[in-house]
């Protein structure tokens, strides 16, 4: 049975997006209780981490700042210190044997090095897994090390023993593999390129080279990405980097981007770990020759991933996505994958309403139906992150719109159903995990949990609730959001988080409310979007558990507004504020500038003319905030999906993922 108020009938249903991480979790950036540097590098926790007679590199903090990892010889292993309540522990090895790890800013999930192959653990409160080892198309004959793995879903690394003669790799992750590796050539990899670390919106690169120009004899080098994809001529750093050692080596970012740390080894094989603010590299950037208009895409060397010059003005690019030939012309964009490159939704065509792919050089692709045809309707409604797995439902032959059943497409088996819990007609896939490999829905009477070996399992319900539907997952499938409620009234509806370890727990209501719902979930977990009802009307809210619900409110004159996407750090929230139920604007929000018309921003802040357009709602954000997806009226006045790309998210600011790898070898021969 359907909910057919104004909420859902302004709502065309919720996202599943982001990352990994379950509980209690925010940004700590107390890097220490150091001091942050300005201009001029200082040595990062002497005595602690940086330490005499040791070669310590390799310096990472998680996405969340609560795990730090780093690399030390003569130890030849890895180091973890942990954020609590009190503090940070003591440095103490690591459970798994490796070196210069990299933290997917996407999945719980830490890719390193060890003895020459790269492998990855997954990480929670438990601790870490059991290694896997990377497939044969990464790990050959060579030496392959220092691992960086982006939200775009590229993994770059290094290749060769020898300073002078190692290069710079990438290959796209695919499913639960990666494509072939490409080299980056020149100019990344003429006279030996290592160590790379890429920025987390894949503008710019830092790698370690002994090329002509530099000051040691291994320095840090930067280059920045052109408007067509390929990369600048690199650029040294400069003698305030690059002084006072054999060889400057091992970049990484600290996870507000704000912080270059690096490591400058000495002849005594001592390395101490140095900080910096990342101010020289934007300097470095306004000097360069680059162009800011941004292009993305999933090309595995990232040659179409979005370039941002913050020292140009911001540039954004809009387009209206079309339709499927034939019937009324009407189309949503409803999820975008995480690298902006596949966006699905539904457009329509003489046989109603048809789930779509939509990627740059194929434009609106149908996902076709089940194998037996038995659809005569279908909406995609979520998206892996590399936009090989959608999910959605399909409206049977026969049947009425409160018959939809839930799909798991994919490019090589298709369309195939999940599965319903205990035999019901009615469920839906509304959520999907990064990998693919959990789905999450309204299977009827509760909200299920579906994962790859084809197990299906309720969630629950609320106390005193019959019903209960799941909306959204993290990208490992470990948190999942949604409401439960009684039927056939919908009363009581109240907005959940459900976690292995904590089952489901209510969410509240705002002040005066009686109702409410989330429809997205930040990367870690830890940021929930939705609308309650209160005084205001329907209100949207932001919840952590530290705020609990916060109203964002509404646009002016809205009275029913809903959330439709997030960032993966939760800063950026874009959705629908609504008048009525079919006159809605599409808004963007963040704390510093609160809620405005998406449209105006575009307009005002990057000079677009959409004076034909009026953009309605926006149902998605990617992880970076730099591709943003939902629908709006045509010149024509009809409904159109569309997509916009922004140089710089509207924020002004870059989501916190991890922004590489770290991996330092103590000697030029011993990677």
């Amino acid at each position: 049975m359907k909910k057919t108020s104004a909420i859902i009938g302004a709502l065309i249903m919720l996202l599943a997006s982001n990352l990994a991480a379950q509980e209690n979790t925010k940004p700590i950036n107390d890097y220490l209780g150091q001091t942050p540097p300005g201009d001029e590098p200082q040595v990062f926790a002497r005595g602690v981490i940086s330490v005499d007679g040791k070669n310590t590199h390799g310096l990472r903090f998680s996405p969340d700042g609560s795990l730090l990892i780093f690399s030390r010889y003569p130890d030849g292993s890895s180091f973890q210190m942990v954020r609590s309540q009190t503090g940070w522990s003591q440095p103490v090895p690591t459970s798994f044997k490796g070196k210069e790890v990299s933290f997917d800013p996407l999945l719980k999930r830490i890719f390193y090095y060890n003895k020459g192959d790269l492998y990855f653990v997954h990480y929670g409160p438990d601790g870490f897994s059991s290694p896997t080892k990377l497939p044969a198309v990464i790990n050959t004959a060579e030496i392959e090390y220092y691992p960086n793995i982006t939200a775009h879903r590229n993994l770059y690394f290094s290749m060769g023993s020898s300073w002078k003669t190692a290069r710079v790799q990438v290959a796209k992750l695919q499913g639960e593999g990666f494509g072939d590796p490409i080299d980056l050539r020149e100019p990344i990899n003429a006279g030996g390129a290592s160590h790379a670390l890429i920025a987390p919106d894949e503008s710019y690169m830092l790698f370690n080279s002994p090329r002509a120009g530099s000051y040691t004899q291994n320095d840090i080098w930067v280059s920045f990405r052109n408007q067509d994809g390929s990369w600048a001529t690199p650029a040294n750093l400069g003698p305030r980097i690059n002084r006072d050692a054999k060889a400057v080596l091992c970049p990484t970012l600290s996870p507000d981007g704000k912080y270059l740390f690096f490591t400058r080894f000495q002849e005594d094989n001592t390395g101490l770990v140095y900080w910096v603010s990342t101010g020289i590299i934007e300097k470095l950037r306004a000097n360069a020759n680059i162009h800011s208009e941004p292009k993305r895409g999933s090309a595995p060397d990232g040659a179409k991933a979005v370039t941002q010059s913050r020292s140009l003005p911001s540039q954004a690019s809009f387009q209206g996505l079309g339709d499927f030939p034939g019937g009324t012309f009407e189309s949503s964009a409803l999820r975008v994958s995480a690298d902006g490159s596949v966006v699905v939704g539904y457009g329509t065509s003489d046989s109603g309403k048809q789930a779509f792919r939509w990627t740059q050089s194929e434009d609106m692709v149908s996902l076709g139906n089940l194998s037996d045809h038995s659809f005569k309707q279908s909406q995609a409604r979520g998206v892996s992150a590399d936009g090989s797995v959608i999910v959605g439902d399909g409206n049977p032959v026969g049947t009425g719109s409160d018959s939809n059943q839930g799909f798991r497409w994919t490019q090589n088996g298709g369309m195939v159903k999940v599965g319903s819990l205990d035999g019901s007609a009615r469920y839906e896939a509304l959520g999907v995990s990064a990998d693919g490999s959990v789905v999450v829905g309204d299977g009827g009477p509760q909200a299920f949990r579906w994962v790859q070996n084809g197990s299906i399992a309720g969630l629950g319900v609320l106390p005193g609730r019959t019903n209960s539907r799941a909306i959204a997952v993290s990208a490992d499938g470990l948190v999942v959001v949604g409401s439960s409620y009684n039927l056939p009234s919908w009363n009581k509806e109240e907005a959940f988080v459900w976690t292995q370890a904590g089952g489901m727990q209510g969410l509240g209501y705002l002040p005066s409310g009686s109702t409410s719902f989330p429809n997205a979930v930040s990367a870690d977990g830890s940021v929930i979007v939705g609308t309650s009802s209160s005084s205001s009307g329907y209100a949207a809210f932001r919840w952590t558990r530290d705020t609990g619900m916060v109203s964002i409110g509404h646009l002016p004159g809205g009275h029913t507004t809903h959330p439709g996407g997030i960032t993966a750090d939760g800063s950026i929230i874009v959705g629908g504020s609504f008048v009525d139920r079919d006159h809605g604007t599409a808004f963007i929000w963040d704390a510093a500038h609160g809620m405005r018309s998406l449209q105006s921003v575009l307009e005002t802040d990057y000079g677009l003319n959409l004076v034909a357009w009026n953009l309605q709602y926006a149902f998605d954000i990617t992880p970076d905030g730099s591709v943003i997806v939902g629908s709006g009226k045509n010149p024509s006045g009809q409904q159109e999906a569309f997509r916009v790309t922004l140089s710089a998210p509207p924020a002004n600011k870059i989501a916190m993922f991890s922004a590489g790898s770290t991996k330092l070898s103590g000697e030029e021969t011993d990677q």
